[in-house]
């Protein structure tokens, strides 16, 4: 399942990690204009890679956070 977070922070970072929890096969990309929060979701692996908006059509779940 690909999982696209549109925020990055508190909110959608623990939406990830929650997710990951119960389907270990979700992959996660990360969304966010603040460059530091979605670098500290990469390093911490909250999310699998980062992305952009147009990316959006291609995910099969989309939460805005």
């Amino acid at each position: 399942m690909n999982l696209m977070i549109i925020g990055t922070g508190l909110i959608g970072g623990s939406f990830a990690l929650a997710l990951q929890e119960g389907r270990p096969n979700i992959r996660v990309t990360g969304v966010d204009k603040d460059k530091e929060h979605l670098q500290q979701a990469l390093d911490q692996g909250i999310i699998h890679r980062s992305g952009t908006l147009e990316e959006v059509k291609e995910m099969d779940l989309v939460i805005l956070a």
